[in-house]
């Protein structure tokens, strides 16, 4: 598995812990438990490694119960969560014209206005 599958993995559990503990499931959960349920096909060893991943980059704590690691997302795992859900949602068109910047709306009108003056 390339580097960009890990980089999707790590936004993957992310956005898994953050849909699991909004609202009132505000629990720990266990990644071994989330990892299984819904990324079996990934390698193991990438459960281990996000672990410090999460929490060197402040998205939340892990601790070692008796059975498993847990871990609790902070606000900052939220935001960033969030952030991972706007990157990944479907562009509507509105959204492909609010992209054009001031300059390209200029560029275009000027196109606009010169197609029309050698019509004339």
């Amino acid at each position: 598995m390339s580097v960009s599958d890990y980089k999707r993995y790590v936004d993957d559990i992310l956005v898994a812990i953050a849909d699991r503990q909004t609202g009132p499931n505000l629990t720990p959960i266990n990644l071994d438990d989330l990892h299984h349920e819904l990324f079996s096909d990934r390698p193991s060893t990438w459960l281990q490694t996000i672990i410090g991943e999460l929490v060197r980059n402040s998205y939340g704590s892990d601790w070692q119960t008796m059975n498993a690691r847990v871990f609790m997302i902070n606000g900052a795992g939220l935001a960033r969560a969030q952030e991972i859900r706007e990157e990944r949602r479907a562009k509507t068109p509105v959204d492909y014209i609010k992209g054009f910047s001031r300059s390209d709306w200029i560029a275009f009108g000027a196109l606009l206005i010169s197609a029309i003056a050698l019509l004339k």
